[in-house]
């Protein structure tokens, strides 16, 4: 069933759902079991299901292993506790939207390779049987085409329907619950109010219709008209206008982001975009001291920028913007990170006793990526810090290294996201409602759109809690607990390409939200954590400096996503 109309209204559709049970929208499928040996017990299923989760094949693999193949999960269980000890081997818990890849080795063995560089190997008796779990693997892990048939709608269905209470209450709960917008406005000094104010908060893009992919509130200095907003948005690639995003509330000054103009081979250039640039840089500006150059971070190498042009894009030319200093920051590009990520699972799944482990890790330049992110923030606070110039940030379309470099520097230079609930008005301004694709990154059925950027951010943000394991409220738990959940398809908070499609299809509601739950977990949390809220973190970006995220990239399954309360509580079998 559908969530919205083709209106975009999901309210009306939400109401008619309540008289609807869960059972009728997400009924839950029969339990096949494999044949098992004559010596041996049929297998029972190796967890409790959560609300909604229905486990479809159960079987047993070599070594009296169980699988278990369910709506939401795979599960391997090692039942012979003496081959745990000596062999390494451990139980995996791996959610199917976690899965990248299933492939095939030799003759009785499957590879099962995730999203976040984690590989599985599963051994079978038989070729026959092997074959068998590939092709119930294969088809349960492509992509709906419904957003609606992801697991996390049944999951939220069954939940209410089950009257989990105390656990809904206590760890579980919906995006969309607070007002963060006003409330960044009003804690950053943000004037908008007063008739002299030197911002205003733009409704141009309320219902969407100017930039699908923009949050529908837009901050820009208060001589800058709509009609202006518009006109510039159509130089910039899928209208990604130049906004406001934060304030330095020491020296005023101001972070904005956004996409590359439509320069093309041309040289086109458009009078509205010149303007608002301007706009940016004297918003900022105090009238007794001479007016500083708005900093323009490309993050693209210049002659990438370039290149662009030949495809509509390009980067500001300077003598159409003399009031901006234009840097480049050389970093790669979704394809060579995808690349990179490769390598290094290929290199995570390899023996560990490899004794040219670390040359081979030098050679996927994952940790040249990380230091060169971090580079760029490092730039971007010292130019706000020190030099107290306004910066405005952008990449070729401003969805991915642009999120990254703003939301890396805030963190620098705001000691409140380096809080539990900062962190996640981070998370869901930068990447959220500023149009992180994480359908298409993630789950998208175009293999050159997939990019685990993300992944990449939160692993430069574990990079600088290793160096200052004081300064945040969360530990390191958190972020691999929230890695995972970008693609466990247990909430609904990183589904779909932006805001606007999660509102056409009713995600707020008809979903829980990861936050809440993480916030929720005592183990999510940072007993070192001592706050100091003027504290700007330098980081030392140098390669040596980097360290291999070992607790995601090459940790156990056994702690893979799920809910500790509502296994207990949601049982619906």
């Amino acid at each position: 069933m559908e969530l919205s109309d083709s209106s975009g209204s999901s309210s009306t559709v939400t109401q008619s759902m309540c008289h609807v049970r869960a059972s009728e929208l997400y009924p839950k499928r029969d339990l096949e079991t494999d044949e098992s040996p004559p010596t041996l017990e049929p297998p029972l299923v190796p967890f409790v299901p959560l609300a909604g989760e229905s486990v479809e094949y159960l079987g047993r693999g070599a070594n009296n292993t169980v699988l278990a193949l369910s709506n939401y999960r795979f599960y391997l269980k090692v039942s012979n506790e003496g081959s745990k000890r000596r062999r390494g081997i451990q139980d995996s818990n791996i959610p199917l939207g976690l899965i990248e890849m299933i492939e095939i080795k030799d003759l009785f063995y499957i590879i099962i390779s995730c999203k976040d560089s984690r590989t599985c190997r599963c051994t079978f008796t038989t070729n026959d049987l092997c074959l068998e779990w590939y092709k119930r693997l294969t088809r349960v892990i492509v992509s709906p085409k419904n957003v609606q048939d992801v697991f996390a709608f049944a999951f939220h269905a069954w939940a209410i329907e089950d009257q989990c209470n105390e656990d809904i209450s206590s760890n579980l709960g919906h995006d969309g619950d607070d007002d963060y917008f006003m409330k960044e406005i009003e804690r950053l000094n943000i004037s908008v109010l007063s008739d002299n104010s030197k911002w205003r908060i733009s409704k141009v893009n309320w219902d969407y219709k100017l930039c699908t992919s923009y949050p529908n509130r837009l901050l820009v200095p208060s001589c800058i008209t709509d009609q202006t907003l518009e006109a510039a948005a159509k130089f910039r690639s899928s209208k990604r206008v130049p906004v406001i995003v934060w304030r330095h509330k020491g020296n005023g000054a101001i972070l904005a982001r956004c996409s590359q103009p439509e320069v093309g081979w041309l040289g086109w250039r458009s009078s509205e975009d010149e303007d608002l640039l301007k706009a940016i840089a004297e918003s900022c500006q105090n009238k007794s001291k001479k007016p500083k150059k708005l900093v323009v971070i490309d993050a693209r190498s210049y002659p990438s920028a370039v290149a662009n042009r030949a495809r509509g894009g390009g980067c500001e030319c300077p003598e159409y913007y003399p009031g901006c200093e234009i840097r480049f920051m050389n970093l790669a590009n979704i394809h060579a990170v995808r690349k990179s990520f490769h390598l290094l699972r290929q290199l995570c799944a390899s023996p560990p006793d490899l004794p040219n482990w670390y040359s081979l890790l030098e050679n996927t330049r994952w940790l040249h990526n990380i230091s060169g992110l971090l580079h760029a923030a490092n730039t971007v606070a010292a130019t706000i810090e020190f030099e107290m110039q306004p910066v405005l940030v952008h990449c070729s379309d401003g969805w991915d290294r642009t999120p990254q470099i703003v939301s890396l520097a805030e963190l620098m230079l705001d000691s409140y996201y380096r809080t539990i609930d900062g962190f996640r008005v981070l998370c869901q301004r930068e990447w959220l409602d500023f149009g992180h694709k994480f359908a298409d990154r993630g789950q998208g059925e175009d293999p050159n759109e997939r990019c685990p950027v993300f992944i990449q951010w939160l692993d430069c943000v574990h990079n600088v809690m290793s160096q200052y394991p004081c300064a945040f409220e969360f530990s390191k738990t958190y972020l691999v607990k929230l890695a995972q959940h970008t693609y466990s398809n247990l909430f609904g908070t990183f589904l779909c390409n932006s805001g606007a499609e999660r509102k056409r299809t009713g995600i707020g509601t008809a979903t829980f939200s990861v936050w809440k739950h993480l916030a929720a977990s005592a183990e999510c949390k940072n007993h070192l954590y001592s706050s100091q809220p003027d504290n700007v973190l330098w980081i030392s970006c140098n390669v040596r400096d980097m360290n291999l995220w070992r607790d995601l990239y090459v940790g156990p399954f056994t702690d893979g996503p799920q809910l500790t309360k509502t296994t207990e509580i949601c049982n619906p079998m």
